[in-house]
């Protein structure tokens, strides 16, 4: 009888790392125009607003793609659960 087998442990994936890397980009710029979209309702004109509103629109589709890009990536490739992120896509504050 040989030695028992070792435990698995997933291996860090680099390219699920960087599809995390853009959802949480996303995330966070979604994040900033819904927080400046609500602070500038009645208070800008409608040409501010309409501009808001086009940059909030972008920020939700970039969102939606990146967790699309990465919910198929785990789904195909089979690399699990979220990691820590790699360093470059850490936030300094």
């Amino acid at each position: 009888m040989g030695p028992a087998p070792a435990p698995h442990t997933p291996g860090i994936c680099e390219e699920k790392g960087r599809l995390e890397c853009r959802y949480r980009k996303a995330r966070a710029a979604f994040d900033t125009a819904r927080t400046i979209i609500r602070q500038r309702v009645g208070r800008s004109s409608k040409d501010e607003y309409s501009t808001l509103v086009d940059v909030f629109d972008l920020a939700w589709d970039l969102l939606l793609d990146a967790g699309r890009g990465l919910t198929t990536h785990i789904r195909e490739h089979g690399c699990g659960v979220m990691q820590e992120a790699p360093p470059e896509c850490k936030s300094i504050w």
